[in-house]
């Protein structure tokens, strides 16, 4: 659920930041949403990563 959440609000500031940087410059404004959009996909991928060695420490 936080997953969701974290990818729709980082996609949304992504739109609105390209969209105030696009007064000034669209071409850059494309760049800023696809770089905010890559990083958020990394981080996303990095942190399921990180949780997933969790489940291997529990002892059964």
């Amino acid at each position: 659920m936080l997953a969701g959440v974290y990818l729709t609000m980082s996609t949304s500031v992504g739109i609105i930041g390209a969209d105030i940087i696009g007064a000034a410059s669209p071409a850059l404004s494309r760049f800023v949403f696809a770089f905010i959009f890559a990083i958020q996909i990394g981080l996303r991928s990095h942190f399921q990563r990180r949780v997933s060695h969790f489940k291997h420490d529990v002892p059964y």
